[in-house]
């Protein structure tokens, strides 16, 4: 797979994620395809389904928009991206 530290824009790994839940095909697979680590492409898709069950646990979110769910999303994958660069 290609180079050390790339840098990937949200909506790269937004629609990277969309292609391992959305469909029938693996996380490796896919992040193949894309030519990424398959731990790297695991990590956003972990990510995202941490963060969406927090958002699915609390009642008063029951209401809460979906762009507004992305948008806590993507903060929680650019925070996990500033750990892992220190």
């Amino acid at each position: 797979m290609a180079g050390r530290n790339r840098r990937f824009s949200q909506e790269f790994k937004d629609e990277a994620v969309r292609m391992v839940l959305d469909g029938p095909r693996p996380v490796s697979h896919v992040a193949k395809e894309l030519g990424i680590h398959d731990t790297t492409l695991g990590n956003w898709v972990n990510t995202y389904r941490r963060t969406r069950d927090d958002d699915v646990a609390p009642a008063q979110d029951a209401g809460e928009k979906k762009s507004e769910r992305d948008l806590r999303w993507s903060e929680a994958i650019a925070s996990s991206a500033k750990r892992t660069r220190s």
